[in-house]
């Protein structure tokens, strides 16, 4: 595809060669290493407006270098304006985009779960979005396939608000945001979250994820918990599911668990996330397979380590078996 030779060869995008760049803390905020603007030995309470400045250089150099990434000085992708992410100048603006730039890389560069393989050739496809985000993915299936139909679940407020922004700002007809959390079960529940949930894991209270993960959550909102199941049979009603996408900061065997009818009726292509919990490699396929034999599976590492789970004699190209 023409966008991806571009986007890939282009070379204002290799910004690992021109712009080094790394993530910072254990959340994996995506920072730019500072432009001839070294803060260490700067004192503490200028620390604050230094690295405010930094971002703003740095994301000055990115908008000049990487021009593909950006329309009208907003940042954009497939040719949809992700300009929701600048919008009222917000303090955390570079924070964001960087983020957001990580995202673009991993789904749309690289390839991660695969979208492109499955959906390409697939008409009128029902593609089930689970850890929406602010969309990357979707905007990806949606400009894959123009036919299919996106459920795109993302259950926390301030980034729904940025996922529903970039839908009816770029005029999307086929990417539908349902603000639910997904799981084994159906009822209300409790979502840990942090000011900027982008960039880092926004969990539900009882998620294994914390145990390995120390992030400190300063709020917590009330949320409906559905299962894939409950969406598909009683409130859409679909009598066809193509792909689900899991990505759910260690809340995938639930959304898994939730979904039994759904794969053993429809048998979609499932990309899962395999690396929130240390034992998500062992446990996951068996999981999977429990639910329908029929499967193959591999593992990908494509951005991030991720099982891709298909029915059919052909094996993915580029793949490998676990």
């Amino acid at each position: 595809m023409e966008f991806f030779k571009k986007f890939s060869n282009e070379a204002s995008f290799k910004f690992t060669e021109r712009l080094k760049y790394l993530y910072a803390n254990k959340a994996g905020l995506l920072k730019m290493i500072p432009l001839s603007m070294p803060i260490r030995g700067v004192p503490g309470k200028y620390k604050h407006a230094i690295l405010r400045l930094k971002l703003k250089v740095d994301l000055a150099v990115v908008k000049d270098r990487m021009p593909s990434f950006f329309l009208n000085g907003s940042l954009s992708f497939c040719g949809y304006s992700l300009s929701p992410l600048h919008k009222e100048r917000r303090e955390d603006e570079t924070t964001r985009i960087f983020s957001a730039i990580e995202l673009i890389r991993e789904i749309g560069v690289e390839g991660q779960y695969r979208a492109q393989d499955f959906l390409g050739g697939s008409s009128k496809a029902v593609v089930l979005d689970c850890g929406a985000n602010i969309g990357i993915f979707s905007l990806f299936a949606s400009h894959v396939n123009k036919t299919s139909e996106i459920y795109a679940f993302e259950p926390s407020s301030g980034i729904f608000k940025i996922l529903e922004e970039i839908v009816s700002v770029n005029g999307i007809g086929n990417i539908h945001p349902c603000k639910f959390a997904l799981g084994e079960r159906n009822e209300e529940v409790s979502l840990l979250t942090v000011e900027d949930g982008l960039g880092v894991s926004n969990v539900v209270e009882d998620s294994s994820f914390r145990e390995y993960h120390p992030i400190k959550y300063p709020h917590k909102e009330k949320i409906r918990m559905l299962t894939i199941d409950e969406f598909v049979f009683n409130i859409k009603k679909f009598n066809r599911v193509d792909f689900i996408k899991i990505d759910t900061e260690g809340y995938e065997r639930q959304v898994l668990k939730g979904a039994a009818e759904t794969i053993r009726k429809f048998h979609p292509v499932i990309a899962c996330s395999a690396y929130h919990l240390p034992d998500d490699k062992q446990v996951i396929p068996p999981l999977v397979l429990k639910l329908y034999s029929e499967y193959q599976h591999c593992l990908e590492s494509r951005g991030e380590e991720d099982f891709i789970f298909w029915t059919g004699a052909d094996r993915l190209p580029g793949s490998k078996t676990p």
